[in-house]
């Protein structure tokens, strides 16, 4: 049998898409494929969207993870990702997306990959450096089994309940906002908001000034590499709103500026705990900072991200939960 390094392009391709659980299921696809380069494209669906209605930034993040992994292991070598910089640069609510992978620098120990994702008519979206370390092992090319995960709802959507129009409406003068609320209200509003949170059970424990702790637990099939370990893109989809959703503790919105990830170990045990703290809020900016653990309580992951606050005030009349058009039977 032919090792994956000797495989003709078209089949290397193939095997990628095949054997990559998060691409197989999430409908992202390698397109382009050759030495230190990759590139796949995906079309963006109402999973992939925020409460704005547009990408996540934890799905942002995830592409590029996902596309730096894939150059790096056109050489038929099994590599571990081990940081991720990013910058953000535009929203996207829908069409066709593509995502960019190119060798930046590779040695006998480690390479490194410049990411990006641009839409259909060129703008520049995200762009960042993925790291990784060079294993002394092959792409497990047909040496392991076929994945057969499959993605479904965890947990039911909410019904917006009919009351949150009515929410502080006996305070004179006051709109129904997030910021007039307790903190178990403003938890609530953090779940029943994303799209991501419901489709993936990501669940958002403890809220408070400044402070988010989330989980995804348990960690599911779908949420593993044909190795048996845990794709390093989850890490990047917790970590990235485990991170910013503490710098809307105030009540006013912000949105990633630049995140970095670094990366320990994909050897995890149980669900993924995820805690973000901000660290320093300014007038423009804040600076938020995280990590995640398993069930062991070994790191995983640890990052820091800036913010953009935008001053505009988080209004529960105003934003709804986007669900998804179908309905959970169809998401």
């Amino acid at each position: 049998m032919n090792t994956f390094q000797q495989a003709d392009w078209p089949e290397k391709i193939r095997y990628m898409n095949e054997y990559d659980n998060f691409a197989r299921l999430y409908g992202i696809r390698l397109v382009d494929y050759n030495v230190g380069f990759a590139h796949m494209q995906m079309q963006v669906q109402a999973m992939h969207l925020n409460s704005q209605g547009r990408i996540h930034g934890g799905w942002l993040s995830a592409m590029l993870v996902i596309a730096g992994g894939k150059a790096a292991r056109s050489y038929g070598q099994e590599v571990r990702i081990t940081e991720l910089t990013m910058n953000y640069y535009r929203g996207v609510e829908g069409g066709l997306v593509d995502i960019f992978a190119a060798e930046k620098h590779r040695n006998r120990h480690t390479a490194a990959y410049d990411v990006e994702m641009r839409t259909a008519d060129g703008k520049l979206v995200v762009a960042g450096v993925t790291t990784f370390v060079l294993l002394d092992e092959p792409v497990a090319y047909h040496l392991l089994a076929k994945p057969t995960a499959e993605r479904a709802l965890t947990r039911e959507f909410p019904i917006w309940p009919a009351e949150r129009a009515d929410l502080h409406a006996d305070i004179p003068g006051l709109r129904p906002c997030f910021r007039a609320s307790d903190w178990a209200a403003k938890r609530a509003y953090m779940n029943e908001n994303e799209n991501l949170f419901y489709s993936e059970n990501i669940t958002v424990t403890e809220y408070g000034k400044g402070l988010c702790r989330a989980k995804l637990d348990p960690l599911l099939p779908r949420h593993f590499d044909a190795r048996g370990k845990v794709e390093p893109a989850w890490l990047a989809v917790v970590m990235d709103p485990t991170m910013g959703k503490p710098s809307l503790s105030m009540g006013e919105f912000s949105v990633t500026a630049q995140m970095s990830i670094s990366f320990f170990s994909v050897d995890a045990v149980g669900g993924l705990f995820a805690e973000g703290r901000e660290r320093s809020r300014g007038e423009h900016f804040g600076v938020c900072e995280g990590e995640i653990l398993d069930a062991r309580g070994e790191l995983l992951a640890s990052g820091a991200c800036t913010m953009y606050l935008r001053h505009t005030e988080i209004n529960f009349r105003r934003e709804h939960p986007l669900n998804y058009p179908e309905g959970p039977a169809g998401a």
